[in-house]
């Protein structure tokens, strides 16, 4: 399933683009897409139940094997010329391995460029369908347009089917409709074209053309694009041609295609590009956290600019002229007026001051989808896109004296912007630079980020600062992990008997704190709780959620967050010992999930006759999407009567250069233990990579480390020392003068020791302090099944009063396995209750049904009669 959404995504997004308007935005771990520019796909496969009209999946890589060689195919250089019999003879030659919805026989892209930028592109694509998915999947063709600069796209189409019909498309059965924009804070007026194929069956060829030209270029100093090659279905060609009229020099580069066939030629002042390939394979396979220089699938890509610096002052230009005759110095100057000229205090101000003024929202009608919109309009507004917020910073920061400049990037996940193309086409975010000593990055529409920090998504990539001095691409600055810090304190305070009270409370800093900050705001008081009780049920296995509270969202220095549960059985007393479960993995909860996965073999298709090779990573390097330290720290407040047995020793682990140390100690009444996982840094070799993962995998399946505690009257007892684990037991009497449970606890001491009469009183003293208390009744029901010098249902045992007391402590506490236990025991030997009874409710407890067992064993019965019962 993560296959086919990922190759939706890059079949709808990674064709060629025209313009983005995607900004960068914080969301739950991650930056999420925007729109700037708009990445737009040239022609889009429709799918008859829905558009298919995705953006690229962040963190998602498609393989990096080599997927096309070199082949020729006979459908001529124009569209519609093979004969329809022809046509279905062409397209059943074409045999790739496999059930694949379509097979593409021509996928032919055609780019001119004339000496004003104007674009006027054509594509030819030719495609049979092959099954009844694809018939329902690629019934329909679409394609997007703006008609602020482009002519109303000419579609043609013809559909020969395999009796040798022929249908034609029908122009005026195409619909021309208002495009919608994925993000519903985004305003456009794109259009889309949308047609139905008429007659389509499967084994139909389909021959498609669509013809777009610009009426206008939409940014004169030259655009870069990707051309992606085999990216959904198996492709027998794939042909690009690229011609410029332009002086400037048409530069590109091919990626991961070695058997393509590339020429380039420059005749009567036109250059021009052609590359072919085929066949190619479907992407159908995938890489996690390649750096974003290194190319991630098969593409060509071209840039008509003719160098970054003529690119920045072109957009420069937009700028200034948006920026001409702005007043907002009174306005700059009142919210830094309690700053006293402090450089760094005035740009916190300003930030805030946008952030909590201007919310995201893009008008992007026209040329604004490239141009943003006046700092004045966008304050009055009170709303704007990326370039919109971020023109309003940097005309607020200059009017106070502080150099601003606007910067554009590529904020994803995949393949940054390359140095050696330059244009204005792959950049889809723009944010604020200020030079200096320090320089800040900030991005204005991260209002949840810690301040001084850009989202994941806009670290390490090339930013193109708008500046008429630029000559090049700028690298943003990444965090470390030091950055991006969590600690998460939890304090058991462990009852007497019985479950936990915890109270945990969460520091946050850095990425995690704007994931926490963005989660907290947009969620409801009451989905918050539900949430979190849900989280104190499983992590804890507390009953109840007593309380919770959180520090403001809007505060930028950090988060805090502070829960208590109640009733939490991962911290848990009984009689005689105590235990507390520490999960570590939580520590690793933040890595990506790829690094976890069992890597599978699998049968590899053919196509052209040609295997798929397997997918490997090769010598390149893994991006954490974000390095970070996650500390757990536990302080177990043991009560009176316990001590620590042998606490775990502390030591340091290696998963490659990540470290995780444990640390354990007793102090002042409790047991502390620090837990501290530190991925050290972001970019790993491939060595390191496979170090981190072994060792990932071998603590995914550790148990949970447990404290456990020891009663000392109790231990006093196992080693003979009656007298001295008697007066342990009066010490906490003396404590607790009030509570029958060490009453209780004395009893039972005292019958150890062969006081049985002793221990009788001492046990009804117990019912009498608390008659609402299940362990006194069920202490009682206990002692009571021994005679007076300690002999078990011995003559002399009160059968009668002992079972009264077991019931009533089963009445008071109906789910306790020791007091259902005792009583199953006791019934055995009424003379009245049978053997089948007795498995009849043992069965109803694991537990006791595996004790039950042992004794029995040792009691004598036979083996058959206990399997009769259920009880062997």
């Amino acid at each position: 399933k993560m296959k086919k959404i990922a190759l939706a995504i890059l079949a709808a997004s990674k064709q060629d683009t025209l313009k983005f308007r995607s900004d960068c935005r914080s969301s739950e771990n991650s930056c999420r897409d925007r729109r700037f520019f708009v990445k737009r796909v040239e022609w889009k496969r429709r799918r008859i139940k829905g558009i298919v009209w995705l953006l690229f999946l962040s963190g998602v890589y498609f393989d990096r094997v080599d997927r096309c060689y070199s082949q020729s195919t006979p459908w001529g250089d124009k569209s519609f010329v093979t004969k329809p019999a022809d046509a279905i003879k062409l397209a059943s030659s074409f045999k790739p391995e496999g059930d694949h919805p379509i097979v593409v026989l021509l996928d032919d892209k055609k780019y001119s460029f004339d000496n004003g930028g104007r674009l006027r592109s054509e594509w030819r694509w030719i495609y049979q369908v092959r099954t009844a998915q694809g018939l329902e999947e690629w019934g329909a063709l679409e394609t997007g347009w703006e008609p602020w600069h482009e002519e109303k796209p000419s579609i043609r189409a013809r559909v020969t089917n395999p009796d040798g019909s022929i249908h034609w498309l029908d122009k005026k059965t195409i619909d021309d409709a208002p495009a919608e924009d994925l993000d519903q804070n985004i305003h456009v007026d794109d259009r889309l074209l949308r047609v139905p194929l008429p007659g389509l069956t499967v084994g139909s060829v389909v021959e498609a053309e669509l013809i777009t030209q610009e009426t206008q270029a939409e940014f004169s100093q030259g655009t870069v694009r990707r051309v992606y090659f085999g990216v959904e279905s198996p492709a027998q060609l794939v042909r690009l041609v690229v011609e410029t009229s332009s002086s400037a020099p048409l530069r590109n580069a091919v990626h991961l295609l070695p058997g393509a066939k590339k020429t380039e030629s420059r005749e009567k002042g036109v250059s021009r590009l052609v590359v072919e390939a085929g066949p190619c394979l479907p992407q159908e396979e995938f890489l996690f956290g390649l750096p974003n220089d290194v190319p991630q699938s098969p593409h060509v890509a071209f840039s008509t600019g003719v160098s970054w610096q003529e690119v920045a002052a072109g957009y420069q230009a937009l700028v200034q002229n948006q920026l001409k005759g702005t007043s907002l110095g009174e306005i700059a100057r009142k919210v830094t007026a309690k700053t006293q000229g402090d450089r760094e205090a005035s740009i916190k101000a300003l930030t805030a001051f946008v952030h909590r003024e201007v919310r995201y929202t893009g008008l992007e009608f026209g040329q604004a989808a490239l141009r943003p919109e006046k700092p004045e309009n966008t304050l009055q507004r009170k709303y704007g896109d990326c370039k919109d917020k971020g023109t309003l910073l940097v005309a607020l920061m200059r009017e106070i004296g502080i150099d601003a400049r606007l910067a554009l990037l590529s904020a994803e996940s995949d393949q940054d912007v390359e140095e050696g193309l330059p244009g204005i086409g792959l950049f889809n975010h723009a944010i604020v630079y200020l030079p200096g000593t320090p320089a800040f990055w900030i991005d204005a529409t991260d209002e949840y980020g810690p301040w001084g920090d850009l989202p994941e998504q806009c670290e390490g990539r090339r930013a193109l600062v708008i500046d008429p001095k630029t000559v090049g691409l700028v690298k943003t600055p990444e965090s470390t992990s030091a950055d991006n810090r969590v600690t998460e304190t939890r304090i058991f305070e462990m009852a007497e008997y019985g479950p936990a009270r915890v109270t945990e409370t969460t520091v946050a800093h850095g990425g995690p704190a704007r994931s926490l900050r963005s989660y907290y705001s947009l969620s409801g008081t009451d989905d918050l709780r539900k949430e979190l009780e849900e989280y104190v049920r499983s992590t804890y296995l507390a009953k109840k959620l007593e309380s919770m509270e959180y520090s403001k969202p809007s505060d930028p220095d950090g988060f805090t967050l502070k829960i208590v549960a109640a009733d939490a059985s991962r911290g848990t007393t009984t009689e005689n010992e105590a235990a507390v479960a520490i999960t570590p993995l939580v520590l690793t909860g933040r890595l990506p999930w790829d690094l976890f996965a069992e890597e599978e073999e699998e049968e590899r298709e053919s196509v052209g006759g040609v295997k798929k090779p397997k997918l490997e990573r090769g010598e390149q390097d893994y991006i954490l999407s974000m390095p970070y330290v996650e500390e757990l720290n536990y302080r177990i407040i043991y009560p009176p009567g316990f001590r620590p047995s042998r606490l775990p020793s502390s030591r340091i682990e290696d998963f490659g250069p990540a470290k995780l140390s444990y640390q354990f100690a007793e102090e002042n009444g409790a047991v502390t233990a620090r837990l501290r996982f530190d991925t050290v840094k972001r970019r790993y070799t491939p060595g390191e990579l496979k170090s981190l993962k072994d060792a990932l995998s071998k603590f995914s399946k550790r148990e949970p480390v447990t404290i456990l505690f020891e009663h000392v009257a109790y231990s006093l007892l196992a080693s003979g020392k009656g007298r001295e684990a008697a007066a342990e037991f009066r010490k906490l009497i003396e404590l607790h003068p009030k509570e029958a449970l060490h009453h209780a606890q004395l009893a039972k001491g005292l019958l150890v020791i062969g006081l049985g009469e002793a221990a009788r009183k001492e046990a009804t003293r117990a019912t009498e302090l608390e008659p609402q208390s299940a362990v006194a009744w069920l202490s009682l029901g206990w002692i009571l099944q021994y005679d007076l010098i300690g002999r078990h249902l011995r003559k002399g045992f009160d059968y009668e009063a002992a079972e009264r007391a077991l019931r009533k402590g089963l009445d008071l506490k109906p789910d306790d396995p020791d007091g259902q236990l005792q009583l199953a025991i006791l019934l055995e030997h009424d003379n009245r209750h049978s053997l089948t009874e007795l498995g009849r409710t043992a069965s109803k407890n694991r537990r006791i049904l595996l004790q039950m067992t042992g004794s029995m064993r040792l009691r004598g019965v036979p083996a058959k009669a206990l399997a009769d019962v259920g009880l062997a």
